[in-house]
Order: structure tokens, then C-alpha cells, then sequence
């Protein structure tokens, strides 16, 4: 057997595989998003809309994830959008055969009591396409350690069952994705309507369908549902409403690793096992294979000899009760468990071990499924993920069989590579078990524990040995110990360095996300809202489409409540606001006809994002006494690199992303607050114009919206007289507009000017002009800081004296444009250029060089900015951070204001401590600019700019003699 290295701490391989792992978290880009509805063929749908009763077994899976499974497969011999559209119209075909999967789960409530069914009304599954630039196949097949840029090769994310009856979600969806030399093809299936088995028949039927362009050897589904002859149908279960049933399950953080056990192997574990039992069971495969886990699993987690653990176990009752078809569509798994103390899984050796669980499946017997299926509609107990990892130093579950025909999913081109799953129900002890490649009796494990342990599990000479290692790559930064925890973190900090990318990918592991939800506008705003019921982007809203959402967040005081009761009250309070600024609960809507796009928001109250995340090892002193920006405050927001016109849907039917999402994130001593909103609704104004609202409202306990001092805002677009409404932009199709682009390796600062400070700056400043022709221009407080930064940029960047520089800032048309009011929502920025070369601006001095931005600000003309807006809708330009990105190194832009209320956001325990962006938009150049947390004419710049350029600025003493160090 080929053995397993770890690299050291010093490897270069190691330090690039890391640097290939964080790449590839942020290379999946979603391309499309559509819904397809069942293609009627050959009499394969009902004439009338049907309705399914959900038995026990369903009803007790709809607190759990969505099952989420998919394929690595070979290259294509087509890609792009003709490969998919080929793919999409047999997943429809497919959705025929399975038809009820197109519907709807449905909640009817009568007294104290509701039902949940299956309405076969036919809305349709979701259908993804993404793309995963840099992801190999060999990057997910041959890692031991599952890379988790393969979580988001899945739709329906962190979604649990009951989320579809709530919010209508589709029970099934696919996601296809492009990888560099190869595809990967997710399914998420809600686990109220089915199980495993009808995962992977739905699967083996569209993957046939698409082969052969039909389904000649899969059998066809049984719909049907099998009650017991005593159960009331549909059952009325104890609950006044479907919430009250729903615990969101807060997972601990996981590693997970995919381990390949040979026909051999497997024969010698079960060989070991049976001669231990001689005589007194037959022990399967699988259940020798599950023992030597149990035991390997025990070991690594070093669990005490008398403390007890358990083994959980689903077992199908297709053959174990007569009326259970062989191709039942629905779920046929109860639940079994073996139980054993950790000195007894040491001592007694996997014969016995599998004696337990071969035991507790014999246990299974049709008396006892038909006792379990008739007893619980009395006594409802429903499965929640977290119950096993409230037990995780003894707990661990098994899914799946290796009976699934996993590698038969031959889509035309090629048997699959691998297989991996999503991110659903993964918690420590979780494991899955699949067929082995090239079958013949061998099987896979996917086993998901905690990272410390699953480190030692894959040190272990005694379990490893059974596994089949070949040629696999091993992700480690700098070294697997250092993954894991087991190298202090001094050390750790000592051998990464600031500058790595395992920096970000430690970030990544240090922020777990506990919950996400979709929050609706409460009150709903009225359903005749006139012309507000769709609102039509302007030149300025649209222009914006190309870039990242605003990313934005303010740093508080620990707050009173915690947990679950922080996240409801603020998801409370965000409701009412979002009643304020109701079209932010809508959705962008494309029209592509003739050549022609239109954009509209379409106010269709769905609501925004909502997620609920912990940072228990991060504390408010490591963002605020940090003068480098810690890689973890990019994780604090939802949609990271997200454009705006990712969000836009293609159409009434078509799925589309929230133009709004905020994340509330505990740390160890405070709370940060990240919203994320898409650029092309509304401008850094509007940004801040909701953030104070929502704070106002949860401060003074989300009533009183009326009485709130933070100003109504004003809905209604402003065109210019002569504009269409909408705008008919002549470019294609929406994709024409979209330029991915590879992002620079960046870092950045945050520095502070003290008031006194700034006002020092603008005194040198004016000093500077004063008698000369400049001095007819005031030079202002943002314009001195400004005019500072730039200088010592220039210098840190090593320019030479004849090189030209630029400096672009941001001009508020609010109070420049008549018929913008201070309160409008949307965009309405305009865009001021200066521009010098290095040695001007060096030896001109800071007052020459902030009039340059004032004459930069104050060439702002009206009468320039309608014909703008004129020209605009006839030639439509659009903005790209890549053009900033071009002239790298000798460029800056500032967006932002300081006059933005950032510190006014006290959520009702406190001012917030520091303000933080997100990383959307960053480029070599970019400078953000908030008013200080002093006030009073004190501010702050976050500056981003390539690492050895910032390197060389916070080491400048003519710069850094203004800015105000933070203390540790």
C-alpha cells in the first residue's frame, strides 16, 4: 500500500495546495437559475392535482436537512449553456416519472392542531448552473480530506424540510457544475418526502434518461404511502403552527474525510469478524466495516473505558414488511442503535462490535416497525440533527448503503469519478456510506467529526490500514497538525505568517454558521402599492449591476441576549424595517426580448436573508486593536462575491437571490452586525439610511415605527424627462454585461484620524494654497486625508516621478440634483476623477494635491449629469472593478462618506465599537472612508491595496504620524 504523508510546516507543496483549497472556496460562480417543471410524456402525469399524505417515517424527517448527494463526472463533450440546456430537458423528464417531486408541501391547520401533505401541484424543481474555475476533478477525487468547496457544489443549502411548507421551497433541486476538467451533478431532495433509495432512483432515471433518451432499466416509482391500518390520514399533529416543531440545529465545526475500503479489505474485515463470532451470528460487509470504524472512531476521540457509546442505524423495511414495494417513493427507514462502553469497543474486538449492530438490526422486525408507525401519530418524536451531536464524544450515525447504484450514473460520457455530499445534516459522528469504485464488493466512507479527531483517526496505523490510499493529495496549512489545532497557536501564527492564504481559510473554519432564514416585511406592505409594486432601475441603479454587493458591518458591545433570542429579536426588528423599505424584501426580474433587457425590482415581499452565525474565538479587541483588517471580518457577511446581476431571475417562474442579506455573528465578548445589499437598488446613502432604521427600531423594541427619528425614506425613482421607463438596454442578454475576473492578492489596513488630527491636515492644507491661485478653494477636512493618503500611497507603491496617478471619488447627487430628495432610496452617486503624476503630487505638496479632489468634486455640473443620463440609456456603460483592477499600483478610489451616521447604530446596548467592510469590491486601491468612532470630525479609512505596497505605507512616518495606532 502506496503510504500516507503529511507535509511539514515549511512545505511548499503543502502552502499551495492551501493556497489552491482557498481559491477554490471562492471559485464557484452560479451562472443560472431556473425552475423546470415536469415534461408530460407518455401519459406519465396525473390529469388533476393530487395529494400525498406523509406517513410517520416522512413526517419525522421534515426538522431535518434537505439529502444532498452528487457525482464527479469526466469532461464533457459540450459545455456551456447547450450542454445544460440538454441536461435540464432530461431532468424534466425525469421530474415526470417522479412527478409528486414537482409539487409542494402543503400545511393545513385545524384548532390547535396541523397537517403536512404532499400537493402534486406541479410548480416544478429547481435546476443551478454554476461554474468552478480552478476546481480539478483530481482536487475532489483524490483528497482525502473532502475540500469544502464541494458544499457549495449543492442548492438548498442549510434548508431543513419543514423551511419548504414555511416558504414554499422546491422539494427537489439540481445543481450542475463546471469544473475545469469535468462536472459535478448535485441533487438536494427534501427528506419529508423521501429517502435515500428514491434519492438515488430519481438519480439512476435522469442520468439514464439522458444516456438513452429514456428510461428503459429503472424501475418505475411507487407513490403510493403506506399507513398502518390504525392511523388517521392525513395525521393531525400536536402543533399550532409548523415553527413550533422546528429547532434550527446549531452544528460544531467539522472536518470531513472520504476513505476507500477494496473488495480485499472489506473481505479480511468481515473474515476477522466472522472468526471472532463463529457460530454465533453471520456478520456482514457492512457491518464489519461499520465496527472497524466504531472502534477507530473511539479511539481518536479518546473516550474514557466506562462511558457509553452509540451507533445509529437506519434500516430499510423494503422486504421486512410485505406492503412496502420494492420501489416505494417515500421514506422506508427506521431508526435502530447499538450501544456499547468505550472499554468494550476496545476490549472485545470488531467481531463483537459487529455483533451489536448486526443485532440492532435484527431488532427491526415488521412487529416493531408496524408498533413504532402505529404508536406515533399519538406521540409525534421527530429527528433533529444536533440530538447526536449533544452526544458527540459518543454518538455517531450511519446513512446511506453501498447498495445505491452510485457509479451507474453514466450521463452519456463517462461512469462518475466519485462521489461526494453537501453540506446538509453534518455534524460530528455523522457518517455515509456508499458503493466503491469498480465495485465487487467494495464501499466508501464519508466521516465527519470533529477536526481534532478526525486528525487522529487518519494518524491511525490500526484503521488506516484497512483503508486504500493511492495517489491522493492532502490539503494542509501549513501541515495537517496545524489543521487540526494540535500545534499552539503562537506556533501557528509563527509559521502561517499575515500574508498566507491559510490565513483565510483558518478565518473560514473559525466562523460557523447556526442558522439561516428568509425574513419577510412585517407588517406585509399593501398589495396595491401602485407604482411602487414594481419599481424600474434607473441609468445609476443599472450601471451597478457588474460589481459585489455593499458589504458594510458595525462591531457592538456583547449584548444581553444571546443565541437563538439575540437572532429572533433582531430578525424581529429587521422584519419591521424591512416593512420600512419594503422593496428590499423584493427581487430583481430580467426581461430579455428582441435584443432588448429590462430591470425591474419587483416588490414581491419574499424578504431578505437572514443568518445567524458564532465566532467563539474571536474577541472585539482582535478587529479593533488590529491596524491589519483580520481575515475573519470577511466571513462575518452573507453573499461574498456575489454580483448584482447574479441575483436577477430570468423570468416570473425563475428562483432569484435576495437583494438584501444581514448576518448577525456572536463573538466571544460582542456581536458584529454584516449586511450585505446589492449595488444596483441603492447607493452607500441608502445603505446607512436602513441600517439606522433597523438599529432605531430594535432599540426601542421594534415598535413605534412612526415615532422613529431616522427620516421615511422615498421610494419612487427619479428619471430624467426624456428617459424610457424601463429602461430597454440593447446588449443581448443580461450575461453580456458580466465580466468575471481573476481577484489580486490584497490586504488591508484600518486607519484612524483623530479630529484633531484631520483638522491639522486641513490646516496644512489651506496653509499650503493660501496666496496662491488655489486658494479661492476651501479645502475640506476628507479632502486633506485624502490628499495624505494619496501621497504616502504613492510613495509605498514606489512610483516613479513621471508616472501618471489617479484618484477617483465618489460625488453625492442627493442636494446636487434637483428632484433628489436627502431621503431617496436608490443610487445617485456620479463619479469625480484627478489626476497627477507621483512627482506632483510628492513635490506640490498636500494642499496642491487636495485641490486636485476638490476641483476633481467640484467639476460636478447638473446639466453634465442629465445629459449623462440621457446618453446612458442610448449607450449604456457599465462599471467594473477590473478597470480599477488594470491600472493597479497606480490608481486609487474612494467610496463611502464620513458624514455616513456609522456610530448612530446602537441597537440598544450599546454604540457600536468599530465599523468594518466586507470583501466585496476589493481591489488594489480601494479606500473606504467612515466617520471616526470620536465623531466629531474624526474619521477612518480602510485602505486595501496589495501587501507589499501596505507593508511599506504603515511603516511611513510622515503618514502614520497622523493616524491615530490602535492600543492592545
Amino acid at each position: 500500500m502506496e503510504l500516507l504523508t503529511f507535509a511539514s510546516s515549511n512545505d511548499a507543496t503543502a502552502r499551495k495546495r492551501n493556497r489552491q483549497r482557498v481559491k477554490m472556496q471562492r471559485s464557484v460562480r452560479i451562472v443560472s437559475r431556473r425552475m423546470v417543471r415536469p415534461a408530460a410524456h407518455a401519459g406519465e402525469l396525473p390529469e388533476h392535482e393530487t395529494t400525498h399524505h406523509l406517513t410517520p417515517l416522512d413526517l419525522r424527517m421534515i426538522t431535518v436537512d434537505y439529502v444532498q448527494k452528487g457525482i464527479v463526472l469526466p469532461k464533457p463533450p459540450t459545455g456551456g449553456e447547450h450542454f445544460v440546456e440538454h441536461l435540464e430537458s432530461s431532468f424534466s423528464r425525469a421530474l415526470a416519472r417522479f412527478y409528486p417531486l414537482a409539487g409542494r408541501l402543503a400545511v393545513a391547520a385545524t384548532a390547535s392542531r396541523i397537517s403536512v401533505s404532499l400537493l402534486c401541484n406541479g410548480e416544478g424543481a429547481e435546476f443551478v448552473h454554476a461554474v468552478a474555475h480552478g476546481v480539478a476533478v483530481a482536487d475532489i477525487a483524490y483528497s482525502l480530506l473532502v475540500p469544502r468547496v464541494v458544499w457549495s457544489f449543492f442548492p438548498l443549502n442549510g434548508v431543513l424540510g419543514a423551511d419548504a411548507a414555511v416558504d414554499s421551497f422546491p422539494l427537489l433541486a439540481a445543481q450542475v457544475t463546471e469544473l475545469d476538467d469535468g462536472v459535478f451533478v448535485a441533487v438536494s431532495l427534501n427528506h419529508a418526502v423521501a429517502d435515500g433509495f428514491t434519492f438515488w432512483n430519481f438519480f439512476n432515471t435522469w442520468s439514464e434518461i439522458t444516456r438513452h433518451g429514456e428510461a428503459l432499466a429503472t424501475p418505475a416509482p411507487v407513490f403510493d404511502r403506506w399507513f398502518v391500518e390504525t392511523s388517521p390520514i392525513p395525521i393531525p399533529l400536536p402543533f399550532a403552527k409548523l415553527d413550533d416543531m422546528i429547532r434550527r440545529p446549531v452544528y460544531t465545526p467539522v472536518e470531513e474525510c472520504f476513505l476507500h475500503f477494496s473488495p480485499e479489505s472489506v473481505s479480511s474485515l468481515k473474515a476477522t469478524a466472522n472468526a471472532e463470532m463463529s457460530g454465533v451470528a453471520t456478520i456482514s460487509s457492512l457491518q464489519a466495516v461499520l465496527a472497524h470504524a466504531w472502534r477507530g472512531v473511539c479511539r481518536a476521540r479518546r473516550i474514557a473505558p466506562d462511558a457509553e457509546t452509540m451507533y445509529g442505524l437506519a434500516v430499510g423495511w423494503q422486504g421486512r414488511v410485505k406492503e412496502a414495494s420494492q420501489h416505494y417513493m417515500g421514506n422506508a427507514a427506521s431508526p435502530a442503535a447499538a450501544r456499547a462502553s468505550a472499554g468494550e469497543v476496545f476490549d472485545k474486538g470488531i467481531g463483537w462490535l459487529a455483533w451489536q449492530l448486526n443485532r440492532a438490526v435484527a431488532c427491526a422486525d415488521e412487529a416493531s416497525v408496524r408498533d413504532m408507525l402505529a404508536a406515533w401519530p399519538e406521540n409525534p418524536v421527530f429527528v433533529y440533527a444536533d440530538n447526536l451531536q449533544r452526544r458527540a464524544g459518543g454518538g455517531m450515525a450511519i446513512s446511506s448503503s453501498p447498495r445505491f447504484d452510485v457509479y451507474g450514473n453514466d450521463f452519456g460520457w463517462g461512469k462518475p469519478v466519485a462521489v461526494r455530499s453537501g453540506a446538509g445534516n453534518k455534524i460530528d459522528g455523522k457518517m455515509t456510506v456508499y458503493e466503491g469504485r469498480g465495485g465487487s464488493g467494495a464501499m466508501a466512507l464519508e466521516v465527519c467529526l470533529s477536526p481534532e479527531t478526525l486528525a487522529r483517526l487518519v494518524a491511525d496505523e490500526e484503521f488506516m490500514a484497512a483503508h486504500k490510499v493511492k495517489k491522493l493529495c492532502v490539503y494542509a496549512f501549513p501541515a495537517v497538525e496545524a489543521l487540526y489545532g494540535l500545534i499552539p497557536r503562537d506556533q501557528r501564527r509563527r509559521d502561517m505568517g499575515n500574508n498566507d492564504d491559510n490565513v483565510a481559510v483558518a478565518a473560514i473554519d473559525r466562523v460557523h454558521i447556526l442558522s439561516r432564514r428568509v425574513v419577510r416585511p412585517s407588517p406585509p406592505p399593501p398589495r396595491d402599492a401602485g407604482a411602487d409594486e414594481v419599481i424600474h432601475l434607473t441609468p445609476w441603479d443599472l450601471r451597478l449591476m457588474s460589481i459585489d454587493y455593499i458589504q458594510k458591518g458595525v462591531l457592538l458591545p456583547k449584548p444581553p441576549l444571546s443565541g437563538e433570542r439575540l437572532a429572533d429579536a433582531l430578525a424581529a426588528s429587521f422584519s419591521r424595517a424591512l416593512a420600512v423599505f419594503h422593496p428590499f424584501a423584493g427581487r430583481l426580474v430580467s426581461d430579455e426580448r428582441d435584443g432588448e433587457v429590462t430591470v425591474t425590482l419587483r416588490c414581491s415581499g419574499e424578504g431578505a436573508e437572514f443568518v445567524h452565525a458564532a465566532a467563539p474565538g474571536v474577541s472585539v479587541s482582535d478587529i479593533v486593536s488590529s491596524l491589519y483588517t483580520p481575515p475573519e471580518v470577511w466571513c462575518f457577511y452573507p453573499f461574498k462575491l456575489v454580483l448584482g446581476a447574479d441575483a436577477t431571475a430570468a423570468g416570473d417562474d425563475s428562483p432569484a437571490l435576495p437583494v438584501l442579506a444581514v448576518q448577525v455573528t456572536e463573538l466571544a465578548d460582542g456581536v458584529f452586525v454584516g449586511m450585505s445589499m446589492n449595488h444596483s437598488v441603492g447607493d452607500g446613502t441608502t445603505f446607512w439610511h436602513f441600517m439606522n432604521t433597523w438599529s432605531e427600531i430594535n432599540r426601542r423594541g421594534g415598535d413605534g415605527v412612526d415615532e422613529n427619528t431616522t427620516p421615511a425614506p422615498v421610494l419612487r425613482r427619479w428619471f430624467v424627462e426624456t428617459s424610457p421607463v424601463p429602461i430597454p438596454m440593447p446588449i443581448g442578454k443580461l450575461q453580456n454585461v458580466i465580466r468575471r475576473f481573476e481577484r489580486p492578492d490584497v490586504m488591508e489596513c484600518f486607519f484612524t484620524f483623530s479630529a484633531a488630527s484631520a483638522k491639522k491636515l486641513k490646516a496644512r492644507a489651506n496653509a499650503e494654497n493660501a496666496g496662491t491661485d488655489m486658494a479661492t478653494a476651501t479645502i475640506s477636512s476628507l479632502q486633506a486625508v485624502l490628499a495624505h493618503l494619496w501621497r504616502a500611497v504613492s510613495r509605498a507603491r514606489r512610483l516613479s516621478l513621471s508616472q501618471a496617478t489617479f484618484y477617483t471619488v465618489l460625488i453625492g447627487c442627493r442636494g446636487r440634483v434637483n428632484g433628489i430628495p436627502a431621503g431617496y432610496v436608490g443610487n445617485a452617486v456620479a463619479f469625480g476623477k484627478a489626476e497627477a503624476t507621483a512627482g506632483e503630487i510628492e513635490e506640490k505638496g498636500i494642499g496642491w494635491t487636495a485641490w486636485l479632489l476638490n476641483r476633481a468634486v467640484a467639476s460636478f455640473d447638473e446639466a453634465d449629469m442629465r445629459e449623462w443620463l440621457e446618453r446612458w440609456v442610448r449607450e449604456p456603460e457599465f462599471t467594473y472593478m477590473s478597470s480599477l483592477q488594470s491600472t493597479a499600483g497606480v490608481a486609487l478610489i474612494t467610496g463611502s462618506s464620513p458624514r455616513f451616521d456609522v456610530f448612530g447604530n446602537d441597537f440598544g446596548w450599546g454604540r457600536p465599537v468599530a465599523v468594518r467592510s466586507g470583501s466585496g469590491n476589493k481591489m488594489d486601491g480601494k479606500a473606504t472612508v467612515f466617520e471616526g468612532p470620536e465623531g466629531g470630525g474624526s474619521m477612518s479609512l480602510e485602505v486595501c491595496i496589495a501587501p507589499d505596497a501596505l507593508a511599506r505605507l504603515v511603516t511611513d512616518e510622515d503618514f502614520m504620524d497622523a493616524v491615530t495606532v490602535p492600543s492592545r
